[in-house]
């Protein structure tokens, strides 16, 4: 592993940001097409130190956007994650931020992880935006950030004009799921990024089973404006435990009928 330029070296090939499918099938590692996506590329690989490694190369639209490292082994997921940091540490040092669920090593051609989801190490490629800082940094402004993938909100180093965080630009993995996505609470892209998803109850702002749209009605009758049109039910999407939210509390103005 490069760190200075960001590749994986395999033997006498060097794979990185400049990689294209053409010079994978050129080369002199046997590869071949991902389980579960074919423009995946993965070679099985003994190391130097005697352990087997899984290599996949993530490509999309003829470009490399990151390269996955898997140990061999059928450890629980959160000893995968820790066997691969230590795995890690030998020849990048310690983490530039870590904890139980997953750590990052930054770099100004990208970032390295490791994250729940398979218990592997993630290379992303060149930043497209100005990379993040990591937790624990010298940031003045903090702002509060969902995870994309449990919901969990937290504070972030990062200003309220970052509406987005991921592996793309540095992003520190969530402390409860381990996974590096995020977006910035109380903005529009919060709503279309999360609370529009299927599954998630608008009212908990949380994933949950038996989530269904239901009709509100205003308390009282609408006014109407010249000009306006008076807004006549709004819809929310809630699980079966926070229905009776609808109706005692409502929201906007808006209430759930009593026999819906």
């Amino acid at each position: 592993m490069d760190a200075k330029r960001g590749d994986v070296v395999v033997g006498s090939e060097r794979f990185g940001s400049s990689t294209t499918p053409a010079d994978v099938v050129g080369s002199s590692v046997r590869w071949q097409p991902g389980e579960r996506l074919p423009d995946h590329l993965e070679a099985s690989l003994a190391l130097a130190d005697g352990r087997a490694v899984l290599v996949t190369l993530l490509f999309t639209a003829q470009r490399l956007r990151g390269v996955a490292l898997e140990l061999a082994g059928d450890a629980h997921p959160l000893e995968g994650d820790r066997s691969h940091i230590l795995w890690l540490a030998e020849s990048l040092g310690p983490p530039h931020f870590g904890h139980a669920r997953g750590a990052t090593w930054s770099y100004p051609w990208g970032s390295v992880y490791v994250f729940r989801g398979g218990s592997r190490v993630m290379f992303t490629g060149a930043r497209a935006r100005v990379p993040l800082p990591v937790r624990g940094g010298d940031a003045v402004e903090h702002t509060r950030f969902r995870c994309l993938s449990c919901g969990e909100v937290t504070l972030l180093p990062y200003s309220s004009g970052v509406l987005e965080a991921g592996m793309d630009r540095g992003a520190v993995p969530c402390e409860a799921c381990g996974w590096p996505s995020w977006v910035q609470v109380g903005t529009m892209t919060e709503y279309q990024r999360w609370s529009k998803r299927d599954e998630i109850c608008e009212v908990g702002q949380h994933a949950a089973e038996g989530v269904r749209r239901f009709a509100l009605l205003p308390k009282h009758p609408a006014v109407e404006q010249a000009a306006l049109r008076p807004v006549e039910r709004l819809l929310v999407k809630a699980c079966p435990e926070h229905v009776s939210n609808l109706r005692r509390d409502g929201v906007l103005g808006f209430y759930l009928p009593d026999d819906d």
